[in-house]
């Protein structure tokens, strides 16, 4: 999932790695990884991801549970738009969006 979206080369993404991790990362001009957790997630499985953003915090959580509270002291990014992404070839099912 992508928030605070402008263009193609600035976000932040958070999202499920092949290695059993919940990453978010921050695209300026390419990706680096910001924080990375372990979550033992399966294919073909079905998980509820949330990503908050007030100012230059964000927040991940998966089925209710916070999983990562990071802060971007270095540039933040305040304001953009949302949207969805794959990395690799991989292929993803998205239902019940929300955005408030």
């Amino acid at each position: 999932m992508n928030v605070r979206v402008q263009g193609a080369m600035r976000s932040y993404a958070a999202g499920l790695g092949p290695d059993g991790k919940l990453y978010l990362c921050k695209n300026a001009n390419g990706y680096r990884i910001l924080e990375a957790k372990g979550f033992p997630w399966k294919a073909g499985k079905s998980y509820s991801i949330k990503v908050a953003v007030e100012g230059p915090k964000i927040k991940v959580s998966i089925n209710n549970k916070e999983l990562i509270d990071y802060n971007d002291a270095e540039s933040p990014y305040l304001y953009g738009s949302i949207g969805f992404s794959v990395r690799n070839g991989s292929h993803c099912a998205y239902k019940k969006i929300k955005v408030y």
